[in-house]
């Protein structure tokens, strides 16, 4: 057979598939062949031990082999349309076995016929029976889903485990051995970890605990191996990369500070200092500058980006929402006075026109700092003099997005912000390609929230304190996981709450916010919200980065069981923004586990930020924090960062000696990661001129 590229190699040509369930693995994330061998079982089943009929119990999963004694299919009612129910005998004794709405298997399960059965055993009409359970003939020569550790997989509608299982041990046999290896033999050899190959067929189809073990270690090693490399290989990138030299006018940044209307802390001081050491350096800045919502991240960008603009040089911020990027342009003009500064906005509501305008300025020198949304990565869009690039909530992004403004001509410094707060020791693995600083003080005037957990029954509470709140002149926000009802998954959605609310709070003015609402119509209602013209806005998590109301001082959320602790916590960040004191509420159903509330109780414990993060990551993995694959392959189901942090110190420090040796991936031993890295980052960005 030709070598096959399993990296493309469509899912569709493998056996078993074909176009039409092609559609049903895509939905899965199975594009080729590299996609399904990756798609690793989230549980498995162990059915080595077959058990005899007589020493069956109700409750348990077994196996049996047996032989089908008779066989009856009768019509049922209500949701139960069809019924197969067979008698199965061994040589110990008898046993039912019942399918509901699957009419199909009675032409398989036959008198006469000897198969093995899996499943759980329950009472049905009185008597011990095997319910809706696997089965597989036994005079078919291949007894493939049984005496053998079966892999469980997430599915989709339409495709069966039995399905699934038998197209990956199928493409398994024939392709496994086209699959690169990408740890060099030396790394496997010194930790004693098996080769590519092997590893996938025990992760899927393991030999025994012990192989299935080895494997799954193997690819927890693979995927912050493949992870670590990136992040040096983009270190080295960015810290051989020289830019002109900026020279800074220190008395022009001490006017600027005396002109705020309130005194930096000293967090922020520090890491503006550390800033403007690097933007004065004969080499690229890359700095990644951590900081709890409302701990004054957006003030120091803003000052060293003034520094820059004042040095003759242009600076951009790209920003996730338009929100965001509008809150920034009101907020800049009204810390810094900045009338000497061209300052423009480019977002995609913008009108072709106005875009035009806004390319010509920039590329002409005529603006001095754009604030803009995705419409900044627009391949036609050129600056005169771009020195300084702000990356806020840069998680946000893919890689190749940040690249785009990475990659301009002139090298210009970047600094990235996140209010996601990161655990220190995954920090440097996530983001060790940056050097790290962190904001970890909130301004003096800066009131913390108490936060509570109210169940569903104690709702009216909630609301008696929200209306004393609003009648001090308070303002609020109420959070919904959905905008509309069938929006996808239970839980409180916008338009039903506004109805509710205005219901019970008739004298009070309450509108939305949400993903839905036009451009025009999102500042049109946050414009009334700072005006106070709103007292209680009902909203999605959209007010998550980019909503500044001071007077707001009480939040309640919907269904918190919905979110991620970290971004409730960035959530409450947005009623911390005076020194009017803050609320926080959390509505949950009556009946969650004990294990959410356990989870939501973290948020009235603490208000740190890294606290919370790892918690986060502890109860749920890495979920945002990492982004979609956005380092390009970290994320495999199977990591959890903080329980393999050991895998991850060993993977880093081998990821470093090998780009330090050999930068280029040039050395023959090397010659499986450097593909591997080709095929996974599209022909590897890092290899590319600036």
């Amino acid at each position: 057979m030709d070598k096959v590229d399993y990296f493309t190699f469509p899912v569709r040509f493998l056996k078993g598939i074909g176009p039409a369930r092609e559609k049903l693995f895509q939905k899965l994330g199975i594009d080729n062949l590299k996609d399904l061998f990756y798609y690793f079982p989230f549980r498995y089943e162990d059915r080595r031990n077959v058990s005899l009929i007589s020493s069956l119990k109700p409750g348990e999963t077994a196996v049996v082999k047996a032989l089908v004694k008779s066989i009856r299919v009768s019509r049922g009612f209500y949701r139960v349309k069809h019924r197969v129910e067979a008698v199965l005998e061994d040589e110990s004794g008898a046993v039912l076995s019942v399918w509901f709405n699957q009419p199909y298997i009675a032409n398989y399960i036959k008198p006469g016929r000897r198969f093995i059965i899996f499943g759980k055993l329950r009472f049905y009409n009185r008597h011990l029976a095997f319910v809706c359970p696997e089965f597989e003939p036994l005079d078919s020569g291949q007894e493939f889903n049984v005496k053998r550790i079966v892999p469980v997989y997430n599915l989709t509608s339409g495709l069966t485990q039995k399905a699934v299982r038998r197209v990956i041990f199928n493409s398994l046999k024939k392709y496994v051995r086209f699959v690169i290896e990408p740890i060099p033999y030396t790394i496997r050899e010194e930790e004693q970890i098996p080769n590519i190959a092997e590893s996938l067929v025990n992760i899927h189809f393991p030999k025994d605990m012990d192989w299935l073990k080895n494997a799954r270690q193997r690819f927890i090693f693979e995927d912050f191996f493949i992870s670590q490399v990136l992040v040096y290989l983009r270190k080295l990138k960015f810290r051989t990369a020289k830019k002109t030299k900026i020279s800074l006018d220190y008395k022009y940044l001490e006017g600027l500070e005396k002109s705020l209307s309130f005194n930096l802390t000293g967090a922020q001081k520090k890491v503006l200092d550390i800033i403007l050491k690097d933007l004065s350096s004969p080499y690229r800045m890359h700095r990644l500058l951590q900081g709890d919502v409302g701990c004054g991240k957006t003030v120091v960008a803003g000052l060293a980006a003034l520094a820059v603009v004042k040095a003759g040089y242009q600076a951009a911020f790209l920003v996730p929402t338009e929100i965001l990027a509008l809150q920034h342009f009101d907020n800049f003009r009204k810390m810094f006075g900045i009338k000497s500064v061209n300052v423009s906005l480019l977002t995609a509501s913008l009108s072709k026109k106005e875009k035009s305008k806004v390319y010509l300025g920039l590329k002409q020198g005529e603006i001095d700092l754009v604030i803009g949304t995705h419409a900044l990565l627009n391949e036609k869009l050129a600056f005169k003099r771009l020195g300084f690039v702000v990356i806020d909530e840069e998680h946000r992004f893919g890689v190749e997005q940040r690249m785009a403004l990475y990659r301009r001509d002139l090298n210009p410094d970047v600094l990235v912000m996140t209010a996601t707060p990161i655990p220190r020791s995954l920090a440097l693995s996530i983001y060790g390609d940056m050097d790290i600083s962190v904001i970890d003080e909130y301004p003096q005037d800066r009131a913390f929230p108490d936060s509570f957990l109210k169940p569903q029954s104690r709702r009216e509470e909630v609301y008696e304190f929200l209306e004393k709140e609003i009648s001090h002149g308070r303002q609020a926000y109420v959070i919904c996981p959905l905008i509309e009802q069938g929006a996808g998954g239970y839980g409180v959605s916008v338009e039903d709450m506004l109805l509710n609310l205005r219901r019970r709070f008739k004298k009070f003015r309450i509108d939305t916010l949400h993903s839905k609402l036009p451009a025009e119509g999102k500042n049109l209602v946050i414009n009334k919200f700072k005006e106070g013209k709103i007292d209680i806005l009902v909203c999605t998590s959209v007010v998550e980065v980019g909503v500044d109301i001071p007077n707001a001082t009480c939040m309640i959320v919907e269904n918190p069981e919905k979110f991620g602790l970290s971004q409730l916590h960035q959530l409450r960040g947005r009623i911390m923004r005076s020194n009017l004191k803050p609320y926080f509420f959390m509505i949950y159903e009556d009946n969650v586990s004990p294990d959410i509330l356990a989870r939501l109780k973290v948020l009235t414990e603490s208000t740190n930020g890294f606290e919370i993060a790892e918690q986060d990551l502890r109860l749920r993995g890495p979920g945002d924090i990492f982004g979609i694959y956005q380092h390009g392959y970290l994320g495999a189901s199977i990591v959890s960062p903080l329980e393999d942090l050991k895998t991850l110190k060993q993977a880093r420090r081998f990821a470093f000696e090998v780009v330090k040796k050999d930068p280029y991936l040039n050395l023959p031993q090397h010659k499986g990661l450097k593909e591997y890295i080709n095929r996974i980052m599209d022909k590897c960005i890092l290899w590319r001129e600036n």
